[in-house]
Parts: structure tokens; sequence; C-alpha cells
């Protein structure tokens, strides 16, 4: 199995800005359906430190075997957009996550600078956790789980 690359906290976000700057919903479909080679396309094929966050040999693996791309400059593939978002672009779409900018990096930056309002950007005090949406249940845990939602619909199952 490979692991998606793009997980990381403002993956979303830093696509949206990719398709608004004019990358289009093309690449959208290319980095969901393709396993991100869309964006390796555009950010050129990643060497092996930017492999290094990747925790499974077999996404590596994987990686290195597909074809090898060069970076495309961003000024050539988008010659309307301004150098701040390009900039911002390519701070954004990086492979590695710890290498890529932050989402507080990201409001800082001169481009985003007239949307900017530290007074009006609440910061989440802890990490967000999605440990709920990823439960782990014991085999045991499921029967029960199963009996309950059964009795619910028998109340009174016939004795034996």
């Amino acid at each position: 199995m490979v692991e998606h690359m793009g997980n990381a906290p403002g993956w979303g976000f830093q696509l949206n800005q990719y398709e608004r700057l004019g990358g289009g919903a093309n690449i959208l479909s290319k980095i969901y359906s393709k396993g991100d080679l869309g964006a390796e396309i555009l950010l050129g094929s990643p060497d092996d430190a930017s492999l290094e966050f990747l925790r499974s040999d077999n996404a590596r693996r994987y990686i290195r075997q597909l074809p090898q791309y060069r970076k495309q400059k961003f000024s050539s593939r988008f010659p309307n957009m301004l150098p701040e978002a390009l900039d911002l672009l390519e701070k954004m779409l990086i492979f590695d996550p710890n290498k890529r900018i932050t989402v507080d990096e990201a409001l800082c930056h001169s481009y985003l600078s007239s949307l900017h309002n530290i007074n009006d950007e609440p910061v989440c005090p802890r990490p967000f956790s999605f440990d709920f949406d990823q439960p782990t249940c014991t085999e045991e845990h499921v029967k029960e789980l199963i009996w309950r939602e059964s009795v619910k619909f028998n109340p009174d199952p016939p004795c034996q």
C-alpha cells in the first residue's frame, strides 16, 4: 500500500490555493487519483532526501520506480501569476511535509498579507486529533456492538 504524500495539515488549503492561482481542477484529480503524479510532473521527481519522511519502504520504492521528471519553472508554467503568488505556491507544494511552509507561515507570507489579521485568526490550543475516526475495536467488542444493535430490534429474544 502506498502512503499518500498529501496528508500533512494544510494540504487541502494548499491545493485550493493552487487551483485558485491557475493550476486548474485537473491537478486535483491527478493528485488524488494518480498518487501525486500531477504534483510530481510540476515539481519534478523527489530526491531520496525528500522521501525520508515516508515511513514505508514500499512507498519509497514505489515512488522511485515512477518515471522521472524535471522540475518545471513555475514562472513559465504560470506566466500571469504575481511573483509573490508563485513564491507561496512553490513553498506550499513541497513533497516533504516537514519542509513545507506551515499554515502560520503562509498566513504571514506577502501574498496573503491583505487577508492576514492576527486578531481574527483563532489558534487551536493543542493539535487536533482524528483518533475518533479510526477506532480500535477488538473482535469481542465488535460482537458486543452487533449484539446490542440486534437487541434493539428484537428486545425479547425467545428463551432457549
